[in-house]
């Protein structure tokens, strides 16, 4: 199975060193993904497929983690649920080799942050006339 950005209007995703950081203006809400998570993000947008996905993470884990494999589908279903990513038609798959740290790859875990949900629903860019944000009018 293959899945892209659910609504790239509205969700945007950034990189910063070993995570992502997901943001729905949708919503109000963001994410922070780290290490592996980050990597089953980049996999996903890349157009890589949920099996090879899994299966290149689970080959770099950890070996005790027997359920790495389990833990990266129920991470993408998480994603789903959260209304990030949708399924999508395959396509021409981008290039995407992770590079485990060292000790391997942790299962991939979801953070959630509302705190600045006022802030991000707010979004000043677009709702902004010609003449700019901010815009002070002058007695």
């Amino acid at each position: 199975m293959y899945f892209a950005v659910a609504d790239p209007m509205h969700i945007s995703a950034r990189p910063f060193d070993d995570e992502v950081v997901v943001a729905n203006f949708a919503t109000g809400i963001y994410y922070s993904l780290l290490g592996s998570a980050a990597q089953v993000w980049t996999g996903l947008t890349a157009g890589v497929a949920v099996p090879d996905i899994a299966a290149t993470l689970a080959a770099q884990a950890k070996p005790a983690d027997p359920e790495f494999i389990a833990s990266t589908v129920a991470f993408i279903d998480q994603l789903r649920q959260e209304g990030l990513i949708r399924p999508a038609a395959a396509g021409p798959a981008d290039v995407w080799q992770p590079a485990a740290p060292p000790g391997g790859w942790l299962a991939p875990e979801l953070e959630r942050f509302t705190d600045m949900h006022d802030l991000l629903l707010l979004d000043p860019v677009h709702d902004t006339s010609e003449a700019g944000w901010p815009y002070v009018v002058t007695p």
